[in-house]
């Protein structure tokens, strides 16, 4: 218990202080800033716990904040390179991802000096943000975790899963009114006016519905691939923990209003029981259709509160004589038509060999809208797809290499789990495996480079995967050791 509240206590201290940083005063996010960067210096430096820090970068990832001053990727920025200049190196294990990442650097670069418009100030703040991430990513895939590690950060991910689908409660019934962003407030926006701007999709914390959604979804396949390998829960000794996290993550999938993420769940259950139809026959399989059984009444009792209704009339509008790869591609079937076409103009009007270089959200909008007047800046952030949306942030050349190393992240975790399905760690390795995938097939429709936290948030979870991956417990009684 002393040791869960450490964690808790840390990480609840820079969630309340990076309130400040949502903020639209500058002072006020600077102090946010500061006192932060403090903070994470004291548990890096002092307290020497590099994997509270990683918890405490992936939390901080979890609630919107601005990107002023580089918004929370100062901190790693600062905090890790003095790290590596004084007492590490940067190390990337693998060739492919070496490869990968070294050509995104560059294609990153090139835009910020070939194409990027922003002055010098904002240039300087975009290199923070992009480099933070970067930096961040590094450090984590060759973190080496111990067997503790999982049950903390399962734990961490379930309260901030029930902290959040409480925000979106509030933002629903305003059961208290205020612009607090941790009860599910904005800076200039109260809860009681959540609602009508989102249209009655709750966005929580990360201030989208939909790429809150997604995140829910994700934790949804990783927490249920656990569940179902008996190895890695008694292993880590996770205990009910995952369970709470499922009911969560479906709970705030609800409660956005998101059809893909609900259709998404079940396509992954369907292909899970393709690769692990065996798991259904076990005891856990009977616990989880327990939790569904007891989960239909409150589903007919509350289903109008927690969304349900809103995504079965979203769903009633799918034509599924019309759905066909070219009403995909047009965004027919996504409802995306409009802003499909606008993503492919913007496509057409220059050459994308480079982009504009990822980093604050003004240098993003003028890639996806252009610099001059835009009429549809007023009224869409971006193309709602990653795949219109990124070509303008890191060129032709970052895409195909930013794409290649997250399918090739999936693609080692898959290959890892089939040769070492008896491992403690297979239901971990499996469920980040399906996590990628299925965040490659969702941001058909949603742009996760939105908001640099989120896009930062990708990055922390592909560093965890990497980690995991290069992680092999030498049997049943011995804590994670390298490969």
């Amino acid at each position: 218990m002393k040791k869960f509240l450490y964690y808790i206590g840390h990480i609840l201290f820079g969630l309340v202080v990076a309130q400040l940083m949502e903020k639209e005063s500058l002072t006020m996010n600077l102090a946010g800033l500061v006192i932060i960067l403090a903070h994470t210096y004291y548990i890096f430096n002092y307290l020497k716990d590099r994997f509270l820090f990683i918890t405490y970068m992936l939390m901080l990832c979890t609630i919107y904040t601005r990107d002023n001053f580089g918004g929370v990727t100062l901190v790693p920025f600062i905090v890790l390179i003095e790290y590596y200049i004084t007492r590490g190196r940067l190390v990337l294990k693998d060739n492919f991802v070496r490869l990968c990442l070294g050509v995104l650097i560059l294609a990153n670069f090139a835009g910020y000096l070939v194409k990027n418009p922003l002055d010098i100030k904002n240039l300087v703040q975009s290199f923070v943000i992009f480099t933070g991430i970067i930096i961040t990513f590094i450090f984590i895939q060759n973190y080496s975790f111990k067997r503790s590690h999982p049950k903390i950060i399962f734990t961490v991910v379930t309260l901030i899963s029930i902290f959040s689908f409480l925000a979106a409660l509030n933002q629903k019934f305003v059961f208290y009114d205020t612009n607090w962003s941790l009860l599910g407030g904005r800076a200039n926006t109260s809860v009681s006016m959540i609602s009508t701007l989102y249209f009655g999709r709750m966005p929580s914390l990360l201030a989208d519905y939909e790429l809150f959604a997604e995140f829910s979804l994700l934790i949804f396949i990783v927490a249920y691939c656990v569940i179902m390998d008996r190895r890695t829960m008694k292993f880590f000794d996770l205990g009910n923990i995952p369970y709470i996290l499922l009911v969560f993550s479906v709970l705030n999938m609800f409660i956005t209003g998101t059809r893909a993420a609900i259709l998404l769940a079940v396509l992954f259950i369907m292909a899970f029981s393709l690769i692990r139809y065996r798991a259904y026959l076990s005891k856990t399989a009977g616990k989880l259709i327990l939790i569904g059984l007891i989960a239909i009444p409150g589903v007919l009792l509350f289903g109008k509160q927690l969304g349900v209704d809103q995504i079965i009339e979203r769903f009633k509008l799918i034509n599924i004589q019309n759905i066909s790869l070219e009403n995909i591609r047009t965004g027919e079937e996504l409802n995306r038509e409009i802003v499909y076409q606008i993503g492919y103009k913007r496509l057409a009007a220059q050459n994308w060999l480079i982009g504009f270089g990822f980093g604050r959200e003004e240098g993003n909008s003028m890639a996806w809208h252009g610099t001059g007047f835009s009429p549809h800046r007023a009224h869409i952030r971006d193309f709602h797809s990653l795949y219109l949306s990124i070509p303008m942030i890191y060129g032709w050349i970052g895409t195909f290499a930013y794409l290649a190393l997250v399918m090739y992240i999936s693609f080692i975790l898959f290959r890892k789990y089939l040769n070492s399905q008896n491992s403690p760690l297979s239901g971990i390795v499996l469920g980040f495996s399906f996590m990628f995938l299925f965040f490659l097939i969702d941001q058909l429709k949603i742009n996760s480079l939105r908001f640099y936290n989120y896009h930062f948030l990708i990055w922390i979870l592909m560093g965890l995967a990497l980690s995991v991956f290069n992680q092999k417990p030498r049997s049943l009684e011995d804590p994670l050791v390298d490969e």
